[in-house]
């Protein structure tokens, strides 16, 4: 399986020990963008960083559903920290992704997520 940057994948683990997935490469640089199409899409950033969705250039449309796995303190029935642009904000607060975790983004259009970055200036 390839996963290039931007996409994301969903690994579930049915043991109770931790699994470490290290992901190789070059960062990438410039502009770059990643295709969000209407519809439920697995995601992440391109660019190792931590953050919130929105602190690393993610723009929300109204009625746009984001969902962050949530894998500890919560029932499994329970699982997602779910937030939805209305009035043109996100709700509740997104909340901080790790460098490399992916999200499921359910998009009301198609649109683009476009960020310019540099290994130097960030």
């Amino acid at each position: 399986m390839t996963l290039v940057p931007g996409e994301g994948a969903f690994i579930k683990n049915p043991t109770s020990a931790d699994v470490t997935v290290t992901f190789v490469g070059e960062v990438p640089q410039g502009t770059l963008t990643t295709d969000l199409p209407k519809g439920l899409s697995i995601r992440s950033s391109k660019v190792p960083q931590a953050g919130t969705a929105t602190d690393l250039g993610l723009v929300g449309e109204e009625n746009d559903v984001f969902y962050q796995y949530v894998n500890t303190g919560v029932p499994a029935t329970s699982r997602y920290k779910i937030s939805t642009v209305q009035d043109g904000e996100w709700g509740p607060a997104l909340g901080s992704l790790k460098v490399g975790e992916a999200f499921f983004l359910k998009k009301a259009n198609a649109a683009t997520w476009t960020r310019t970055f540099s290994v130097n200036t960030q």
